[in-house]
């Protein structure tokens, strides 16, 4: 099976409670959120698709994802959705 890229919508996507981090998730989101405003995003986030829910859960890259939910508040409608 290969590895495909694909801009899924943040609203399509789910934290799994089991998350392997759980703590000091938030902290320096603004500047990783900044780091991926000016550079892009250089490691996709890593999901699987729940097909029972229709959702995708974040297997890697937790951190990455909150900083897009950040930047989505930060600067609506610039593509960080």
């Amino acid at each position: 099976m290969g590895q495909e890229i694909s801009l899924i919508p943040i609203d399509r996507i789910k934290i799994q409670k089991f998350n392997v981090r759980k703590k000091d998730i938030q902290t320096g989101i603004e500047d990783l959120g900044a780091s991926i405003k000016a550079n892009g995003l250089l490691q996709p986030i890593t999901v699987f698709l729940d097909s029972e829910n229709n959702r995708y859960v974040i297997l890697a890259g937790q951190r990455r994802f909150n900083a897009h939910g950040y930047l989505n508040d930060e600067f609506p409608g610039r593509g960080f959705d």
